[in-house]
């Protein structure tokens, strides 16, 4: 009798590993790190100290296309909701059982990327498969490579910025990791354009890409007051007002921003899930006699931003 389609097995969204590597893997506790992201102490240490074993190991990874291949999961719902209760519940624990197995691989490619910084040889060969390789897999290379002090070879960095405008890698992190490498590759240049790129009709079609822009600036620490005219209007974003105050902590504000912080959050009290915790923060050293009410209600609603707003409300209460 032939098997219902429902039932059928699937083949794994990804590509195997290689059985040469499988099988050393079962006794090179380095090897199995890289290909499961899960391995003993020793074995990171070894990664660490980067030995000949250890080398190898990596290069051998980096060196099979399947690292790469990191694809992203996507749950189907209606058509999962269709099948039998029994079939229903093998997809969940196959989608499970696979995005276990590609966070491992995940993490195990950003330590052999981690590793492959500190060596010539691997980083040329990881190089040569950054651009080709999938979104995710690019996301965990560019971590381990901007972690810390960023790499100084321009051919990296020109690799690393186009995460910030490569819409296959959606989300502020990876946008971040693009515009911190643009800020390492022109310190100066990267600090005058990106801000530059911050303007409302950006926030409304790419609200990530911005997010990571402004993530980036606050990381820095360098603070330009040419920004501030910039930053002004984005208040009224909702999608990213919390992170331009992050970047307005850097600098002394004057009253003169009192009025847009409280229009920015006055605007998110009514909506769900809205998060003001770094605005409170911002306006709370600069609040007056108007703001009362408003930090009042933030206090009543969520008690955790008494660190902010009670003493403002101290000072402006007596």
């Amino acid at each position: 009798m032939r098997a219902r389609p429902d039932l059928e097995p699937e083949p794994q969204p990804f590509s195997p590993w290689p059985p040469d590597l499988l099988d050393e893997a079962a006794t090179n506790s380095v090897v199995a790190l890289l290909l499961t992201g899960v391995g003993p102490r020793a074995a990171v240490r070894r990664l660490h100290r980067l030995d000949d074993d250890a080398r190898s190991a990596v290069e051998r990874v980096l060196s099979t296309p399947c690292a790469y291949d990191i694809p992203e999961l996507r749950w189907d719902e209606p058509r999962i909701a269709a099948l039998p209760a029994a079939s229903r519940r093998r997809e969940r624990r196959r989608f499970d059982e696979a995005a276990r197995t590609l966070r491992g691989r995940a993490q195990g490619l950003y330590l052999a990327s981690l590793a492959a910084r500190s060596d010539p040889r691997l980083s040329i060969r990881l190089r040569g498969w950054f651009r080709g390789a999938s979104p995710r897999a690019r996301l965990q290379i560019a971590r381990a490579l901007l972690e810390g002090d960023a790499p100084r070879d321009s051919d990296w960095l020109d690799a690393l910025a186009t995460l910030l405008d490569d819409d296959t890698v959606e989300g502020s992190f990876a946008a971040s990791l693009g515009a911190r490498a643009v800020i390492a590759r022109d310190p100066d240049g990267g600090l005058t354009t990106l801000p530059a790129r911050l303007t409302p009709d950006l926030v409304r079609a790419a609200p990530w890409r911005s997010q990571g822009i402004l993530e980036s600036l606050a990381a820095d620490r360098r603070a330009d007051r040419a920004w501030l005219p910039i930053l002004r209007p984005l208040l009224a974003c909702t999608a990213v007002a919390e992170a331009v105050a992050v970047v307005l902590q850097r600098h002394a504000l004057d009253a003169g921003w009192v009025d847009d912080l409280l229009a920015s959050i006055s605007a998110s009290f009514d909506e769900a899930d809205a998060v003001i915790d770094q605005r409170l923060a911002t306006l709370a050293p600069i609040a007056d006699a108007r703001c009362v009410p408003l930090l009042e209600r933030a206090m009543r609603q969520n008690p955790a931003v008494a660190r902010w707003v009670a003493p403002a409300l101290r000072r402006l209460l007596g």
